[in-house]
């Protein structure tokens, strides 16, 4: 048999049988196999750590916003349409990412933004308009930019995803954002849809009646932005308009996973998705027309808001047409809707920044109907325990 030989001081040999040798390279194998989750679940506590620490961030930035303009930011803000601008021109000006961004020690940068601007020229001649094309320096500064609070560290997508839609992104690059607020909640499953309290939704122009408080949206059947939430499109809310109180309703979401759904294949195939409100960019309204409550708001997709309809890290949802919240369904990538899943790749849920600046971890199991959509709603009359 081979023996491996030592030396030791007495100058007397021992040796070791490769029996030996191999039990011993066996059980490092095994301390390792047995060391290296909990180093894994380390580094992903750590990230959900600064998750967390980045919600709060926002958290405070909302409410040092409020403390200087007396208000809460509004989610998306349109704007007048220039005298020869393109029929979008009003719907790509900042959303309340930029208007919070002195607070997130991004000063200089929001010096640099023409808030009252949208982006691009928008003039007849550049029919395309939009987000920084064709080499214009409207808002430029934002091209390229990464801030490290809107992006989850264990976020799968990438940092800087090119834009879904035409050519108002061009081939510039925009932060692909972890983080949306929430304009309100909304059940689409509902006959009629209707929110936590029982107001309807609009299809439509025209003004909204004292029990609706969403209004369709660009994307399908199943897609809508709420009202009823703290911050909402071309509204300025206060802090006092959240009547649930504060701590029962949600801020900001986390949207920083991937949307898992099925093809129709047979058998069928598992996609995933990167489905962070994105379309033209993360940077901008996406709203038109007048105020989602006043009546008037003809279309738009929010990509800076969500309105909370859908189970967290719910999977095969059909958020086009025949919505499926069982889970049951196959959808194609909802890169328009605003009502998209809240979702993260942390074990077992996703953070949420409450409106009194509190973070909390919501589970995949929180009851959709009596829990979460109360919880997007600010005035819905309920008190939920999480």
């Amino acid at each position: 048999m081979t023996h491996y030989i030592t030396q030791n001081k007495t100058g007397e040999t021992k040796g070791f049988t490769l029996v030996e040798l191999l039990v011993v390279i066996a059980i490092i194998g095994i301390l390792i196999a047995l060391l290296l989750p909990a180093v894994q679940a380390a580094r992903e506590a750590a990230r959900r750590m600064q998750c967390s620490n980045n919600l709060k961030q926002m958290g405070l930035a909302v409410h040092n916003y409020i403390d200087a303009a007396k208000r809460l930011p509004s989610a998306a803000t349109r704007g007048g349409v220039p005298t020869g601008a393109t029929a979008y021109a009003e719907m790509i000006y900042p959303n309340w990412r930029v208007q919070i961004l002195p607070y997130l020690e991004q000063t200089a940068v929001f010096e640099q933004c023409i808030v009252g601007r949208s982006y691009g020229n928008h003039t007849a001649a550049t029919v395309s308009g939009g987000i920084n094309v064709n080499g214009s320096t409207v808002n430029d500064v934002l091209t390229g930019l990464f801030i490290p609070a809107y992006g989850c560290p264990s976020s799968p997508n990438p940092k800087f995803p090119m834009s879904i839609g035409d050519n108002w992104h061009g081939t510039r690059e925009h932060q692909g954002i972890d983080y949306c607020c929430v304009s309100g909640s909304f059940d689409p499953m509902a006959t009629p849809p209707q929110d936590a309290r029982g107001r309807t939704g609009i299809v439509g122009t025209g003004v909204m009646g004292a029990t609706q408080i969403a209004r369709r949206a660009y994307g399908g059947d199943d897609s809508w932005i709420a009202a009823n939430g703290l911050m909402c499109p071309n509204e300025y809310r206060d802090l006092a308009d959240a009547t649930d109180g504060t701590s029962n309703t949600i801020l900001i979401a986390e949207t920083s996973g991937m949307y898992e759904t099925r093809t129709s294949d047979t058998p069928p195939r598992s996609m995933r998705y990167d489905i962070r409100p994105q379309y033209y960019g993360t940077w901008h309204a996406g709203v038109s027309d007048l105020s989602v409550a006043a009546g008037g708001f003809s279309g738009g997709w929010c990509p800076g808001s969500i309105t909370i309809s859908w189970q967290i890290n719910g999977k095969g949802i059909a958020l086009f047409d025949n919505a499926l919240a069982d889970g049951t369904g196959t959808a194609t990538p909802p890169w328009l809707i605003p009502n998209t899943v809240m979702t993260s790749t942390h074990t077992g849920g996703a953070q949420v920044a409450l409106g009194d600046g509190s973070v909390q971890f919501l589970s995949d199991t929180t009851d959709r109907l009596n829990v979460l959509l109360p919880l997007g709603s600010s005035d819905d009359g309920k008190s939920v325990s999480f």
